[in-house]
């Protein structure tokens, strides 16, 4: 990993992460096409919500004693903030997005956090998946929650739901990092972005 951590929000301004080779398949499937406004908020937001997490799971000190991870606001919008690749309005909005979302989130125990923006690869018959899981929590001596931030629309059907490829996915993930959990849930965090103008 680069010096950078190993999040797909950082990958592209860190060459030497292990997610630049994603990247690169992304810019390859539409070489000439810029960076959508879109992909560019969520990738900022993204930025901001693993440098939250990523300060609170190593102890950093957090700014007030509020017990939501507001605490931890700085580091998402210095994150944010030295995200030189989107244009400033990306940037004023991802924060004002990430300054609400934390705002309204309890702080997890510190050990509860097993892992902020943690890359997975699962084989079977010769197929390689791989990704990234936004978040992971620990909510029970054996019981794991799985987050996926969503920037975008999120799905409320539950036969979609169910029927939900990325979910069952992440699930499948869930097993195989943390064998000890019995009970796994999978939820879209819908961040709220639809009052932006994306």
């Amino acid at each position: 990993a680069g010096p950078c951590g190993d999040g797909p929000s950082r990958a592209w301004h860190c060459r030497t992460c292990r997610r630049w080779t994603l990247l690169q398949d992304v810019l390859r499937a539409a070489p000439t096409s810029p960076v959508s406004r879109d992909r560019a908020f969520g990738i900022v937001v993204h930025s901001g919500l693993e440098a939250a997490y990523t300060a609170h799971a190593d102890g950093k000190r957090p700014a007030d004693d509020s017990g939501t991870m507001r605490a931890y606001l700085t580091h998402a919008l210095r994150a944010i903030q030295d995200d030189d690749n989107v244009t400033t309005r990306v940037r004023n909005d991802a924060a004002r997005v990430v300054s609400r979302v934390l705002e309204g989130l309890p702080q997890p125990r510190r050990a509860a956090i097993l892992g902020v923006e943690k890359p997975f690869a699962l084989g079977h018959n010769g197929l390689t998946v791989r990704g990234v899981l936004d978040l992971a929590l620990r909510t029970g001596a054996t019981s794991l929650h799985l987050r996926d931030w969503k920037t975008g629309k999120v799905e409320t059907d539950s036969e979609k739901l169910e029927a939900n490829i990325q979910l069952a996915i992440y699930t499948w993930a869930g097993i195989q990092i943390w064998p000890w959990a019995t009970t796994i849930t999978v939820d879209n965090f819908a961040l709220g972005t639809d009052v932006l103008d994306i």
